[in-house]
C-alpha cells in the first residue's frame, strides 16, 4: 500500500510540475519576429502594440542577491523586492570583493 501511495504521489507530481502554457509555435515566434523587425503592424490591443512608457525611476540596491527598491506608501517607507521570474540571466551580477 506505501508503494501504490508513492507512486501515486509522484504522479500528481508529475502532472503539476508538467502543466503551464505550450511553447509558442513556429508560426507565432515567425509574426512576433517580423513585429520586432517591423515588417508586420501588431493587432490593436495585443500585447506587442503596447508602446512602453516612463512613469517614475527608483533607485534598485542589490542585497543577498535580492533586487530591492525603497518606495513610499502613504507617507511610510517601506523596501520592495523585485521579482524578475525564474530566469537567472536577469539578475545582475554581485559586485567583485577583492
Amino acid at each position: 500500500m506505501p508503494n501504490l501511495i508513492r507512486a501515486l504521489a509522484l504522479l500528481a507530481l508529475a502532472t503539476l510540475t508538467a502543466c503551464g502554457s505550450p511553447p509558442p509555435s513556429a508560426m507565432e515566434l515567425y509574426r512576433l519576429d517580423h513585429i520586432r523587425q517591423g515588417k508586420l503592424t501588431p493587432e490593436p490591443g495585443s500585447p506587442e502594440s503596447c508602446t512602453p512608457r516612463l512613469i517614475a525611476r527608483l533607485p534598485i540596491e542589490v542585497q543577498n542577491r535580492l533586487l530591492i527598491v525603497p518606495v513610499s506608501i502613504n507617507g511610510q517607507t517601506v523596501r520592495l523586492i523585485v521579482d524578475t521570474g525564474p530566469n537567472a540571466r536577469h539578475l545582475p551580477k554581485p559586485p567583485l570583493v577583492v
